[in-house]
């Protein structure tokens, strides 16, 4: 995240000021304006004013009601130069990922930031490290978000809303750090309001800050054993892994076995040992936060690492010396945890970011597409006459020995920002989606509704309105059809389809 910033200036910044122009926001439905961040930064410097954001501010912005809010307790919004005598946007002191969450509750938020401090570029793509409150102050700050396909840059001024001179949502435990505090307030406007950001998924915020393939598991729902070949098939790859324990009660606890609920665990590393009592797998959790180990079997001061050779213990580094990173046994992990979300990252982000150079990068393709009604919007299996008319995808995959092919498919529709009860969330309503996977014969250029009829798919997959339907499988060599679909026939929207490779192949 950076570089350490200076302290500002003693004289006092300039007085307050509104711009004449203003860019347009992407809630509204209308097309960006051209005026950037740039622009807006070198116009307050030429007027000597501060940036106010007349989209997102006190004015227009509801806060969500808390009922830790005490009644006495008012909102103010106010600038950090306001709240602290020197702030900064990253503080040089901040040893480890030392975030609370505050009023809002903004779990999601915070467990994906902190996933993200295991790749550090990634972080500082969202959250440009290049700004400060000294040199060319103007109280305008930006930060960028993934949204089908692009990344959006969002501009936002520096009032944030306070209680008893305390940012009220996300923020630094340097009470002079400030970064945490300006990505909740831009990601809350790209999100048309803080209100909406309340219950969000793990896994979707870490795809509005990467731009990755998101997968979200109730590792309740699934059997141990596809669990753990769910995460020894991604842990090797550029997919970044986290699990977490989330409870009913929405501030962190910490319980007696060491572990903190709400908070995102980095999954590092699966191991197997022998013992007397025989085969263990183990698996490897960072916590960012550095507090928060571990205390059972295969922590770093049990027993059990003392049964193994010193040659294994030297190899796992079973006494970890950086604080916040432990073992323990798979069977504890199930037990204990209740989500694991999974970021699989394309080619091109392996590239960006050296943390991941150690894994073996993915292979991807990307095909933007549209349903259209009368062309090949088709319906989902059941519409046997028409299901064929839908979008075709042939995955070719080489002949290499006996192996497989792991594969991953995405499919997001485009989906609306902010509150559901929005005008312009009612007209792109989220549509039930899925896909089918049929083995076709070499020489086949594209399925028909006879060979619909006549073959049984491979597997098919069938979501609720959902924003992104994703499926982890693998595939033996040979050919495929992949065929997503709108589950209804004659519906309209645009998707995006993502399929991610371990092994040579050619889809087209």
């Amino acid at each position: 995240m950076g570089q350490s910033v200076a302290d500002p200036p003693d004289e006092h910044p300039p007085e307050n000021g509104r711009l004449p122009h203003r860019p347009r926001s992407h809630c509204s439905g209308t097309a960006p304006a051209p005026l950037g961040f740039h622009y807006l930064r070198r116009l307050c410097r030429e007027r000597g004013i501060l940036f106010e954001d007349p989209e997102f501010n006190g004015t227009s912005t509801r806060i969500p009601s808390s009922k830790h809010r005490s009644q006495c307790s008012t909102v103010t919004w106010m600038r950090p130069y306001e709240i602290c005598a020197r702030p900064k946007f990253v503080s040089e002191s901040t040893a480890r990922f030392d975030i609370e969450q505050g009023e809002l509750g903004d779990y999601s938020l915070v467990a994906a930031v902190s996933c993200l401090t295991m790749t550090p570029r990634f972080l500082e793509r969202v959250v440009p490290p290049d700004q400060n409150f000294h040199q060319g102050y103007c109280g305008i700050f930006r930060f960028r978000f993934w949204r089908f396909g692009d990344w959006v840059e969002v501009v936002v001024d520096d009032r944030l809303p306070t209680a008893k001179g305390r940012p009220l949502f996300l923020r630094s435990t340097d009470p002079t750090e400030f970064w945490p505090a300006l990505l909740e307030k831009a990601y809350a406007k790209f999100y048309c309001g803080y209100g909406n950001l309340q219950g969000g998924k793990t896994s979707q915020t870490l795809q509005d800050l990467t731009g990755g393939v998101a997968q979200n598991f109730r590792i309740a729902d699934h059997e141990p054993s596809v669990m753990f070949q769910t995460v020894n098939s991604c842990v090797t790859r550029s997919t970044l892994l986290a699990a977490s324990i989330q409870t009913d009660q929405r501030l962190p606890v910490r319980l007696r076995n060491g572990l903190v609920t709400q908070h995102a665990y980095s999954i590092t590393g699966l191991a197997r040992v022998r013992t007397r009592s025989g085969e263990v797998p183990l698996i490897r959790l960072r916590n960012p936060w550095g507090k928060g180990e571990w205390n059972g079997p295969w922590s770093d001061r049990s027993w059990e690492w003392d049964s193994l050779p010193e040659r294994d213990q030297e190899l796992l580094s079973c006494r970890i010396r950086n604080d916040g990173e432990f073992w323990m046994s798979f069977e504890d992990f199930l037990r204990n945890f209740t989500f694991l979300d999974l970021l699989h990252v394309g080619p091109d982000d392996w590239m960006l970011e050296p943390a991941m150079h150690s894994k073996r990068p993915w292979r991807a393709v990307l095909a933007r597409r549209r349903w259209r009604v009368g062309f090949n919007a088709g319906g989902g299996p059941q519409c046997k006459d028409t299901t064929a008319m839908n979008p075709q995808f042939r995955v070719h995959i080489a002949k290499n020995g006996a192996k497989k092919c792991h594969v991953v498919v995405s499919i997001l529709q485009y989906y609306p920002l902010g509150s559901q009860s929005t005008e312009q969330s009612k007209k792109i309503a989220l549509l039930p989606l899925g896909f089918t996977v049929y083995e076709v014969p070499p020489n086949m250029a594209r399925i028909s509704s006879h060979f619909v009829q006549t073959h049984q798919p491979l597997d098919i997959i069938v979501h609720s309105p959902i924003r992104e339907a994703v499926i982890f499988f693998t595939l033996p060599p040979g050919d495929f059809v992949i065929m997503p679909f709108t589950v209804q026939p004659n519906c309209e929207t645009k998707f995006l389809l993502r399929i991610f490779t371990d092994e040579v192949s050619n889809i087209w």
